[in-house]
């Protein structure tokens, strides 16, 4: 069993707070992919453990500065 969790972030700041440790704790690696530098097309959604996405002080009024969430 693939042990990788994949984090989507649309900002550099936002994570997975404890929820990261426990993850830890039981052998997962987390790796964030954030949106605004990342090409998330090419990320095979189907390969991680757990795919997780995550949100943000972000609304679809704020488009033009993230372009990913139009």
């Amino acid at each position: 069993m693939n042990a990788e969790v994949v984090a989507i972030r649309h900002v550099h700041f936002e994570d997975l707070g404890s929820f990261e440790q426990v993850l830890g704790e039981r052998g997962r690696r987390v790796r964030y992919v954030d949106v605004g530098s990342s090409r998330v097309e090419v990320l095979d959604v189907l390969q991680p453990s757990l795919l997780v996405v995550l949100g943000g002080p972000i609304s679809v009024v704020d488009d033009a500065q993230y372009p990913t969430i139009a």
